[in-house]
């Protein structure tokens, strides 16, 4: 049986017009057809939750070395998940083609 931790998928949050990172580390726990859903450690980023909504729809990049594929997409969803970790929700921009999006769903859930 592997071990959960070797099953972790992290990747940066990447701010698509600035090339800025926006988040570090974000651990990716879902993912499905129409986005991603990431658990974020509150450590990770400079800024406090309230500023956090100002990245509502926010165009975003990511990469998933994993897989070798860049995924785009806007923040759809930001959310104290505990003291600890935010919850962040990206929906799929029309550049993430269909195929990679059941396909990566399909491996990770």
């Amino acid at each position: 049986m592997r071990n959960k931790k070797e099953n972790k998928v992290l990747t940066d949050i990447i701010i698509l017009n600035t090339r800025k990172i926006l988040f570090r580390c974000s651990e990716l726990v879902l993912a499905n057809k129409t986005g991603l859903t990431f658990r974020i450690k509150k450590t990770s980023f400079d800024f406090s939750q309230r500023e956090t909504q100002n990245f509502l729809n926010l165009p975003v990049e990511l990469f998933l070395s994993q897989y070798e594929i860049p995924f785009f997409g806007e923040i759809d969803f930001i959310q104290d998940i505990d003291k600890y970790f935010l919850e962040v929700k990206i929906r799929f921009m029309s550049e993430t083609p269909f195929y990679y999006r059941e396909c990566l769903g399909e491996l990770l859930n």
